[in-house]
């Protein structure tokens, strides 16, 4: 069977069409910037600080009663490929609240399955900012104890 020039430019054009529909989906997440003054916002610059290097400043997030330090910050693996999800948020009373994320992470190339991680984060407000406490993700062991 004689395949002509008409064959051939289909498949081009389904393969581009691909492409392009693969882009759009990858390209479309954004990021939704949280209230500032609020513990889902404390949780986000927390971790914007890490992905971005600034180790230091991540650690000033941290609670007062927290035995993590930049140190800590300094050892952890972050996949800067993962995307950290809201699930909920709830303020149990006036001064602590629990910010549920998931961490997203693909287990391989485009269409590959997405490994989904939950993760806990427990605030403090003192003098009225919201500090993490605990051991906070991509943390799992701070001040020689584990998570």
């Amino acid at each position: 069977m004689n395949k002509g020039p008409n064959f051939y430019l289909a498949i081009v054009i389904a393969t581009v069409s691909i492409i392009a529909l693969l882009l759009a989906i990858f390209s479309s997440n954004s990021t939704k910037t949280m209230k500032n003054g609020t513990p889902e916002a404390a949780v986000q610059q927390y971790l914007q600080r890490i992905n971005d290097g600034k180790n230091e400043e991540a650690a000033t997030y941290f609670s007062k009663t927290n035995k993590c330090t930049v140190d800590d910050i300094d050892r952890a693996y972050l996949d800067t490929n993962a995307q950290v999800i809201l699930d909920k948020s709830v303020i149990t009373s006036s001064d602590s609240a629990i910010v549920y994320v998931s961490i997203q992470r693909n287990s391989g190339p485009l269409l590959a399955d997405t490994y989904t991680e939950p993760q806990t984060f427990r605030l403090n407000r003192e003098n009225g900012i919201w500090k993490i406490a605990g051991i906070p993700w991509p943390l799992y062991y701070c001040g020689g104890e584990p998570k």
